[in-house]
């Protein structure tokens, strides 16, 4: 199990690297953690960066087409 700290450095050498399974042999992990714990470090840093998603303006409704 790594800790907060290690899951960091696991990050950043993947994404200066981008060579999974050389960072999964130094961390003494499997290839597929340092895929999943890359895509859960990018979903929550892209998802606080964008806190306010764009969304689209509410449609009104006229009062003709009410009836």
């Amino acid at each position: 199990m790594l800790h907060d700290e290690a899951r960091e450095l696991l990050v950043e050498a993947f994404e200066a690297s981008r060579n999974a399974p050389e960072v999964a042999k130094i961390f003494r992990v499997s290839t597929s953690t340092v895929y999943r714990l890359f895509d859960r470090y990018r979903f929550f840093t892209h998802s606080r960066r964008n806190s306010k998603r764009p969304q689209r303006a509410r449609k009104t409704q006229t009062p003709e087409r009410l009836h």
